[in-house]
């Protein structure tokens, strides 16, 4: 049976993607919306079960029609047009993130965890956006780079000085 905190947590992930995602910061060419920052702060500081269940919960509210991904949209066509592989490259945080704040206070660790899950979203997006438009791999992959570096970098800070708070008030599981 699923604990009510662990329900809570989930609860609270999915909801901070869902209020972040359809505002953007604009960098140039690329912008950089704060779903994507968030996704790997809520994935480093849940396990990576719960990190799961947030980030497919989340995937799963666009999919019905709520509008919960950038632009204030929604609906099944972001997850089979264009930009699907980018949604689904989002369970890769959790996957691989979820959990590494008990596992390493190393920042630099859970900085290169980032951005390798950063990295594989990608690639998972840019085949994907391969297959459905015939675009090149390598712009589905090269303008995001930059940004992703900057997430990382966020997201990893973020992860580290809040996860000691989470801590000692019992948040973190």
């Amino acid at each position: 049976m699923i604990r009510t905190r662990t329900l809570t947590n989930i609860a609270l992930g999915t909801a901070l993607m869902a209020v972040t995602a359809p505002f953007t910061i604009p960098l140039g060419p690329v912008p950089l919306t704060l779903q994507t920052l968030m996704v790997p702060l809520v994935a480093g500081l849940m396990d990576r079960q719960s990190g799961l269940w947030a980030v497919m919960l989340y995937v799963l509210m666009g999919a019905i029609g709520l509008p919960v991904f950038a632009g204030f949209t929604g609906g099944m066509a972001h997850l089979v047009g264009p930009t699907g592989g980018y949604l689904v490259g989002l369970l890769l945080f959790p996957a691989l993130l979820g959990g590494s704040v008990r596992r390493s206070r190393n920042g630099w660790w859970i900085g290169l965890i980032n951005i390798v899950a950063g990295l594989l979203q990608l690639v998972v997006g840019a085949v994907w956006l391969h297959v459905v438009t015939g675009s090149t791999i390598a712009i589905g992959i090269v303008p995001f780079l930059v940004p992703l570096l900057i997430k990382a970098a966020v997201a990893t800070l973020g992860t580290v000085a809040v996860a000691p708070v989470l801590r000692r008030t019992g948040i973190l599981m």
